[in-house]
């Protein structure tokens, strides 16, 4: 099971590691299509029991993958724990936001914490 797991984020990881290197405005952004767990609901996140894995996965490969196109070490002072923890915490708060959008948060705020200027999404 930890192989799968393993094997399913190095591909999130490579896969968002192939995104063009160059910045996304949010209106962009909010109007991609995402796939796979990250096109699921905060609430979804909330009460998910067997796709908890996968949708914790789809987070960490988002923000590395965002972290590695912005070429900003974002995740350099904090853990899965952590970031795992924010977002159960948001999306708790966001039950309607989708997942992909409270990483967007969460990256944003990591930003401004690692002290990058980042735009917060509104």
């Amino acid at each position: 099971m930890k192989q799968s797991f393993t094997k399913a984020l190095v591909f999130v990881l490579v896969a968002m590691s192939c995104v063009p290197s160059y910045a996304v405005a949010d209106s962009v952004r909010a109007s991609l299509t995402i796939l796979g767990a990250g096109a699921t609901s905060c609430d979804r996140w909330s009460s998910a029991t067997d796709g908890a894995r996968t949708m914790r996965a789809w987070v960490l490969g988002y923000l590395a993958g965002r972290a590695i196109q912005s070429n900003i070490d974002v995740l350099k002072n904090t853990d899965s724990t952590a970031l795992m923890s924010w977002m159960d915490t948001h999306c708790k708060a966001t039950p309607l936001e989708g997942v992909s959008q409270a990483a967007d948060v969460l990256y944003d705020e990591l930003g401004v914490k690692s002290g990058h200027i980042l735009v917060p999404n509104p």
